[in-house]
């Protein structure tokens, strides 16, 4: 090949590889570019060759062996080629050179994400370094402030030195909050000095300029004549123990954390994520790995439905103290006033039933009993219903491992009693336990009183000391309850419903009485039977919204129905059980079918007592 026919060759290849010239026609390449850093070594900008040079270029290398005068149709084709070989090896150098920009922006965005990062870190550390700061603050220290001699020596004294010197010296225990250490460097050695607080009193027989042994210099605080508490102060959640608990607590198989959130009071840590198996297994899963930790005495788990969104399952750490505080003197001695306030209460009730009057006083004083015996059979049988309604709550804590407080009995005087209120103080270990010891009391309640109720009314039906029963009128009887009037209807005479007022036996209104308290407490409302009983079936934000919904129509009920009994009862709830009861450690898994219908029919139970039957 000649000269000139290398020339063009050599163009073809610095126009970037796609073809040559030959003779008379055009070869294409079939050379591809495999990698960004090939396309842009290859794609370098050409020599650029006027269209008259090339035309040359071409006629030489197409006849300069033969000597023959080239076609120039061919030519002129050939030279077209070529220029759209430089059209195209310039277009292809422009893309390369756009996707070179597009790699160095898309470096400089990586870059910059990267940056944003590392400040995120370094805020979220600082962050948690000042709470921590914040955390140390709020909890006593042995020393409440130092001052520390300024001095070039590097070799300062520091914190650990000064402990472990006041430990040397028998001096650690007997600081207080307030004293004031000052410390310094002479002649090698550390001076320490420690100023006692003004609020502080040394002791009074000591001689001015003597030596103190460490014993002596113990101080005695000021006590203030009383002193009032708000309440407990909640511990504190550290932030190594939130990284023991996602570190060594939880794992992939039982639950799997994906978000932490700590409460503004920092006294409890609130673990989003995912359950890895069934919400038994995952709770002994965890709770096994958290004996094993060395803050199992300090944390309680629970592992409940996410009250912001019922769909997902959060796992909650709180303090051990943060628990129901259990039973003191106080609780006792408000216990047994309740007690003796209900007992007043229950024998008024009685005497109010038989309408005895102020004659009674009288009799009593004639050494004639016989008035107060008729009225105890009413008064002792209604207490005896609420004390079984109670006894059936020990009970069953006591086969679930619950730890209840004392009772406390709610004194009425339109019935005698409310029942009684029984707080946990322990937490239930799942929705189970819950419901069965929620609905011990007003089964066991309700049955008693329909058992009393019905041998009453056999009893007033076939009477034979008539004239011994309290005289009531008969709406009471056959119109203010639904379960009442149809158990009326059915064994009662005919005529005894017709009369205005009918004498029955005591025991009928004893088992009203009873079905009634008990009825009352399975309204669903806070920490009511009945409220325990829809949270255990239905989960605790159902049970939230069925509270307030009670709530509301049990006051228009009281108001519009002319119900001063609704109104007392709903007041007293208001004030005493209209928080929701405190959580099972395991809240997700549900009672069983059996459990769930039994609740149901309880409630069912309830509405066919309260309802009053038509007319």
């Amino acid at each position: 090949m000649g000269k000139a026919g290398r020339t063009v060759q050599d163009m073809g290849t610095g126009a970037g590889g796609l073809g040559w010239v030959h003779g008379s026609g055009l070869l294409a390449s079939r050379t591809q570019i495999t990698s960004m850093s090939e396309l842009c070594q290859r794609t370098a900008p050409a020599r650029v060759v006027p269209r008259r040079r090339t035309r040359r270029l071409v006629a030489a290398s197409a006849g300069g062996n033969a000597g023959e005068s080239p076609d120039n149709g061919v030519i002129d084709e050939a030279v077209d080629t070529l220029d759209d070989v430089r059209a195209k090896a310039d277009r292809l150098h422009l893309l390369a050179e756009q996707a070179r920009l597009e790699m160095r922006k898309a470096e400089l965005e990586a870059e910059r994400k990267r940056l944003e990062l590392d400040q995120w870190r370094a805020e979220r550390k600082q962050r948690e370094r000042e709470e921590e700061e914040k955390r140390r603050a709020r909890q006593p220290s042995d020393v409440a402030s130092i001052d520390r001699d300024e001095t070039k020596d590097e070799t300062s004294p520091d914190l650990q030195e000064v402990q472990k010197l006041l430990n040397e010296l028998g001096l650690r225990d007997s600081l207080e909050i307030g004293d004031v250490i000052k410390l310094g460097r002479a002649d090698g050695k550390i001076t320490l000095q420690v100023q006692k607080d003004e609020n502080t009193e040394t002791n009074k027989d000591e001689k001015p300029g003597a030596e103190k042994t460490p014993a002596e210099t113990t101080p005695r605080r000021k006590k203030p004549i009383f002193e009032i508490r708000l309440g407990p102060k909640l511990p504190i959640v550290k932030l190594e123990d939130i990284r023991t608990l996602k570190d060594k607590v939880f794992s992939i198989d039982t639950f799997f954390v994906t978000e932490t959130e700590v409460s503004p009071l920092q006294d409890r840590v609130l673990f989003r994520g995912n359950l890895r198996t069934s919400p038994q297994a995952a709770y002994r899963g965890i709770t096994h790995a958290l004996e094993k930790t060395e803050i199992r005495d300090r944390y309680q788990l629970f592992l409940m439905e996410d009250p912001a969104m019922s769909e997902r399952n959060v796992v909650v750490a709180i303090s051990k103290e943060a628990g129901p505080q259990p039973p003191g003197w106080p609780a006792a001695f408000l216990s047994l006033g309740c007690l003796l306030a209900s007992s007043l209460t229950l024998f008024g009730y009685g005497l109010g039933i038989f309408d005895v009057g102020p004659e009674v006083i009288n009799d009593v004083n004639n050494g004639n009993l016989d008035a107060i015996a008729r009225t105890l059979t009413v008064s002792v049988g209604t207490g005896l219903i609420t004390l079984a309604h109670e006894v059936a709550h020990r009970v069953v804590a006591q086969l679930r491992g619950l730890r209840l407080n004392f009772p406390f009995f709610v004194p009425s005087l339109l019935i005698g009693s409310f029942g009684t209120v029984t707080p946990l103080t322990d937490f239930p270990k799942n929705r189970t336990d819950l419901f069965d010891f929620a609905i011990a009391g007003p089964l066991v309640g309700m049955v008693t009183s329909l058992v009393a109720a019905i041998v009453g009314l056999l009893l007033t039906a076939s009477p034979e000391n008539i004239s011994s029963f309290p005289v009531v009128s008969t709406d009471l009887i056959a119109h203010s309850s639904v379960l009442l009037g149809l158990l009326s209807k059915i064994i009662l005479p005919g005529g005894m419903l017709n009369e205005t007022s009918t004498a029955v036996h005591p025991l009928v209104l004893v088992g009203y009485t009873g079905l009634l308290v008990n009825a009352l407490n399975m309204i669903p409302i806070g920490r009511l039977d009945g409220g325990r009983v829809v949270q255990s079936l239905f989960g605790r934000n159902t049970a939230s919204a069925v509270s307030a919904l009670t709530v509301i129509l049990q006051g228009l009920s009281s108001v519009l129905g002319n119900s001063p009994l609704l109104l007392f009862w709903g007041l007293a709830v208001v004030f005493l059980q209209r928080e929701a009861e405190i959580p099972c450690q395991e809240e997700l898994t549900e009672p069983s079918d059996s459990r769930a219908g039994l609740g149901l029919f309880m409630l069912f139970i309830m509405l066919l007592i309260l309802a009053p039957f038509p007319q």
